[in-house]
């Protein structure tokens, strides 16, 4: 019923939004657009005036892919924010359960998330914010869950990816992998560098310093 009454507001208050593209976000596509179309990945093409107008590179990129492939901007940017919103609520509930918090429990959180008008602009904004908030919720559920005495690192490897990922969206992407990096290295210090602790750490310390390559990169 809980889940039901959701799907109610999410359909109402997407109806009745204005699906309107924040004007900020033409910025990102026209980098994006230089990219693909000329090689440059520059506000103007051709000239040596550095204009930094972006705020990660992700939104570029993901502009630069979609008009590649020939697919509408706009009408694509923004499914992918919606769908982003939907996995943002999925990993919520997934935290939920792995909190041991019931059904009613669940399904009132995810009426209060339908319920939060934010939202839904900013996954129809056509900005990176609600892809950055996807990534870093992934990221934070992924980090809790590596097992420390587990030899392997898909876990780690799934954390470190939406890390990653949250590092090229936002510059605060880059400091959550380098507080998730410290914080398994201080732990695996604190072991004597235990085969399984030290494992966890390497893909999430490689993101990091893949991170530490483009932040440099960026601001050469």
């Amino acid at each position: 019923m809980l889940y039901a009454a959701a799907a109610v507001v999410a359909a109402v208050s997407f109806t009745l939004m204005p699906w309107w593209t924040v004007d900020d976000a033409f910025i990102s596509y026209r980098y994006g657009s230089n990219l693909l179309f000329h090689g440059q990945l520059t506000w103007n093409v051709g000239s040596e005036s550095l204009v930094e107008g972006y705020t990660g590179i992700f939104l570029p990129l993901l502009a630069a892919g979609t008009l590649a492939t020939g697919l509408p901007l706009l009408e694509t940017i923004k499914l992918l924010g919606l769908l982003s919103m939907l996995g943002t609520i999925w990993i919520m509930c997934r935290t939920l359960r792995r909190l041991g918090t019931g059904p009613i429990g669940q399904g009132l959180a995810v009426l209060g998330m339908a319920s939060t008008p934010l939202l839904y602009m900013h996954s129809i904004s056509g900005l990176e914010t609600i892809f950055f908030t996807f990534f870093i919720c992934s990221a934070i559920f992924g980090f809790w869950g590596i097992n420390l005495a587990e030899i392997g690192i898909r876990r780690s490897a799934e954390c470190a990816i939406f890390l990653f990922m949250s590092g090229l969206c936002r510059p605060e992407g880059i400091l959550l992998a380098a507080l998730v990096t410290v914080t398994l290295l201080a732990f695996s210090a604190k072991h004597r560098f235990k085969f399984s602790i030290f494992l966890q750490f390497l893909p999430i310390g490689g993101a990091m310093a893949l991170l530490v390559v483009y932040w440099f990169w960026r601001t050469a």
